[in-house]
């Protein structure tokens, strides 16, 4: 905000000069003028001194001209022209108002200029933002550094939280924690694509870091419904190659391995995950479930497996989207407004069920408060293809549509 405060008081001391240069102009062929016109009163009167003394003129025609001198001399003159140091009250009066002007000048533009730009300016929006990182960036720094500073965190906005950590980065990109912080949080805010580039960039810094592996491997997971891909298998096994008791990749690996098909290789996973936990400890009977669970699946046919499997996926996915949906409302009545988060949700929600009819209401309302009218049109007139028309609810949806487009219209 410095180098701005400078420049804007330069431009403001150079309007001040551009201004009064013209008035300190006109005072100074004021003066000159005012100079001429006294010499060239008393070269007049030497002249007629002489027309006198040669008697080429009498003491009336003097006098006469003299006096016609004077006055010419008052009219074009500040002063009385004979002494140069009376001035007449007129002259005062403008002197006096030069000064005044400059005066005004000199305090008016600098305390309009940024009297504006203290109110209306983006002053206030910079001061938030500086306060806004010097609160959350203690906070960040200790999560990095593996401290529990959650509590510290929950009272801003996920997406507060996301671009302090990213304005970070930008000046401290060699830091493999902070990208796995921000893949993290993305991964929050059910944004897993940006959550992967976030993950990818951490890992070319940290190669072998295990939690880096095991988050970006959880992502890709969760981006294939669950299952299993090239790459998310091999950052697991690469860390299990390592550390064959690590519980959370074999956790993550066992997982994605039942939901692939691959029921041999999710029970071997479990087991080893059951003997690296201990047959007594709190999670051993739900790997115990699971085991059997995999078990029963290899015992039924091929056709039924695939049957089953199917109905799996789809109850798994009406589930995701069901909570998907649940945390949209939570966050719609809280916000008012299109946020980050909001809108990966939508995507989110859309991208599974285009026509999700809460979906579509929510958006409309809050592109509406956010002020894209036209955005909240398209959703309330897809919105509405599915009311039965005449009911209540088209009824109201029909309202938002006319006022949307009379703001649409104001707007233009």
């Amino acid at each position: 905000m410095t180098p701005f405060l400078l420049a804007a008081s330069f431009m403001c001391l150079l309007a001040v000069v551009l201004i009064m240069l013209p008035v300190y102009r006109s005072q100074s062929r004021s003066v000159d003028r005012s100079r001429i016109n006294v010499e060239l009163f008393k070269e007049r009167l030497k002249d007629l001194d002489s027309e006198k003394e040669r008697g080429l003129i009498d003491e009336k025609q003097f006098n006469t001209t003299v006096e016609e001198l004077e006055k010419g001399l008052l009219t074009d003159l500040p002063t009385d022209g004979l002494s140069g140091d009376i001035q007449s009250p007129e002259s005062g009066v403008g002197s006096r108002s030069k000064l005044y002007i400059v005066i005004l000048t000199a305090l008016v533009i600098p305390l309009v200029s940024f009297g504006l730009y203290f109110q209306i300016g983006s002053f206030a929006e910079e001061k938030r933002w500086d306060q806004l990182q010097k609160n959350i960036k203690p906070a960040l720094l200790g999560l990095e550094r593996g401290e529990d500073r959650q509590a510290e965190l929950a009272e801003y906005r996920l997406s507060e939280v996301i671009s302090v950590l990213q304005a970070r980065l930008q000046q401290e990109e060699e830091s493999p924690q902070g990208w796995l912080l921000l893949g993290l949080l993305y991964s929050q805010a059910n944004k897993a694509d940006v959550a992967a580039n976030a993950f990818e960039k951490a890992m070319s810094l940290a190669p072998e870091h295990p939690e880096i592996k095991i988050a970006y491997a959880e992502t890709l997971i969760r981006q294939n419904e669950g299952r299993l891909n090239q790459r998310s298998a091999t950052l697991l096994q690469s860390i299990l190659e390592k550390d064959s008791r690590n519980a959370r990749a074999l956790t993550l690996m066992g997982m994605g391995s039942y939901n692939s098909g691959f029921y041999e290789q999710a029970i071997a996973v479990w087991e080893q995950l059951l003997e690296a936990r201990g047959n007594d400890s709190e999670k051993a009977p739900l790997i115990r479930q699971s085991i059997q669970m995999a078990r029963q699946a290899m015992a039924r046919p091929a056709s039924a497996r695939h049957g089953q499997q199917q109905g799996e996926n789809k109850a798994s996915e009406d589930e995701s989207l069901a909570n998907t949906v649940k945390r949209l409302r939570e966050l719609v009545m809280r916000d008012r407004r299109l946020t980050d988060e909001i809108e990966g949700l939508l995507e989110n929600i859309f991208s599974k069920q285009p026509d999700n009819p809460q979906a579509l209401a929510f958006e409309g309302m809050l592109s509406f408060n956010s002020g894209q009218y036209q955005r909240a049109i398209n959703s309330w007139e897809e919105l509405l293809k599915q009311r039965e028309p005449g009911s209540e609810r088209a009824k109201l949806i029909e309202s938002s549509l006319l006022k949307a487009k009379a703001q649409l219209g104001n707007k233009e």
